[in-house]
């Protein structure tokens, strides 16, 4: 029997299976499609200490079990609040007289044991880099990140692969029993170069860079936690001396901009209260704008489909232009997000 080629290639036929192979069932498309719909959102969350991105954002989050890396971080929630770990490990070692406390044990348990948990929070993810590095070097009987190996990076590689370890359990957790994941960070200033340059200073998540990108490149947000800041002017003799002071209010920053890196794969406004509440809030309101969007777009014809891509790119597909392409396409599209565009400038 001859295979019908496609592109000019014959398809080979199936190969038999080995004798003993165990046969599974094949699974459904239908069945995966819904699991891929069930799956849980994962957000990471940068900013400055004690601007409300454990008591403002990730309490909020449904049913969150806690690991909590920092000592003391558990200090900002209820006294009564039993729903946390408290880690002194990345992960056992050969050496360990019995299991320890460790955020991979505390991972594996919850896709593992059942449990009433929707959301799990890594707080903060810069000490658990502590812990990886701890164990890393442990294992390999080294005093020094740098020294594992013979050096030339090879410990940060584990710390990579540890990481990406630990991101494929979150993914199954999301995946497979329907959890939200959040990892929190704290924030550093590093410097870097626009495109045409000339150095500014960014705030990062304080993390190996190559770690870090793996993270931020997994979660479905990136939020910068902002605190709000009021500036205050004093009279001292002859001198005002304009002092800042924060309000209170943090700001969740989701657009990039000049020294804060954010983003979303969700349709969110440029910026909201830093509040789990007000992030799902945003993120049906975006999800909504999106479906019309795209139940309309299959209905342009050539000329108009490539007039709304370009708007859209040239806006970075922000939640206004959006807005104003599902509002405006009965005739020509007027830009109405120079608005927006002009306070975003004004900020970087």
């Amino acid at each position: 029997m001859t295979t019908a080629p496609i592109a000019g290639r014959p398809i080979a036929p199936p190969r038999p299976p080995s004798p003993g192979a165990r046969i599974l069932p094949r699974r459904s498309l239908a069945s995966m499609m819904a699991q891929a719909i069930a799956a849980g959102d994962s957000v990471a969350v940068v900013g400055p200490k004690k601007a409300g991105k454990t008591s403002s954002f990730a309490f909020g989050a449904p049913r969150p079990f806690f690991i909590f890396t920092d000592r003391g971080g558990d200090a900002v929630l209820p006294a009564s609040f039993a729903d946390k770990v408290k880690p002194d490990a990345w992960d056992t070692l050969p050496t360990d007289r019995e299991p320890p406390t460790s955020i991979m044990g505390a991972l594996r348990g919850l896709l593992e044991e059942e449990h009433p948990y929707q959301t799990v929070v890594i707080d903060t993810i810069d000490r658990a880099q502590i812990l990886l590095w701890t164990w890393i070097c442990a294992k390999h009987g080294v005093t020094s990140i740098e020294e594992v190996g013979g050096g030339f990076g090879k410990g940060f590689i584990a710390a990579l692969e540890q990481i990406n370890e630990m991101l494929s359990i979150l993914f199954q957790l999301a995946e497979r029993r329907g959890m939200n994941w959040i990892i929190i960070g704290h924030q550093e200033a590093k410097s870097g170069n626009d495109p045409s340059g000339n150095e500014y200073e960014r705030w990062q998540m304080s993390l190996n860079q190559k770690s870090a990108g793996a993270i931020l490149g997994a979660v479905n947000t990136i939020l910068f936690a902002e605190p709000q800041v009021e500036t205050k002017a004093e009279k001292k003799g002859a001198q005002t001396i304009r002092r800042g002071q924060q309000t209170g209010v943090t700001r969740a920053i989701v657009r990039s901009k000049q020294g804060i890196e954010a983003g979303s794969r969700w349709l969110l406004p440029p910026d909201f209260l830093l509040s789990w509440a007000v992030y799902e809030q945003e993120k049906a309101a975006g999800e909504m704008l999106r479906e019309r969007l795209y139940a309309y777009l299959p209905t342009l014809d050539l000329a108009t489909r490539a007039e709304v891509d370009t708007y859209l790119g040239k806006h970075g597909w922000s939640r206004a232009a959006v807005e104003q392409v599902i509002t405006g396409l009965g005739g020509t599209i007027t830009d109405t997000t120079t608005t927006e565009q002009n306070s975003e400038t004004q900020e970087n």
